[in-house]
């Protein structure tokens, strides 16, 4: 399991939930040049959604967002690959 990579103040980085397998932590990437959150248009995630936020190891949670059926909660998938947050 990834672990949130932390600054010099002890403030973890925010994660997401791979798409491919739906339980590994990914790092979510900011674009250098202009601070934007790196987004995903491409891929989607099919498997079952759990709806509890999954930890590293030093209990830092994935980032949630609200279900826009339900509004239940749900983590929010990333590109294993790149950081890149899903979007639709």
């Amino acid at each position: 399991m990834t672990d949130a990579i932390k600054d010099k103040n002890h403030v973890p980085v925010i994660m997401g939930v791979s798409y491919v397998d739906g339980v590994t932590l990914v790092p979510i990437t900011v674009n250098s040049t202009n601070g934007g959150l790196s987004v995903d248009k491409i891929n989607t995630f099919a498997g079952t959604i759990d709806v509890n936020a999954i930890r590293d190891n030093n209990h830092n949670p994935v980032l949630m967002g609200v279900n826009s059926v339900d509004g239940t909660l749900i983590p929010v998938y990333v590109n294993p690959t790149n950081g890149a947050i899903l979007t639709d």
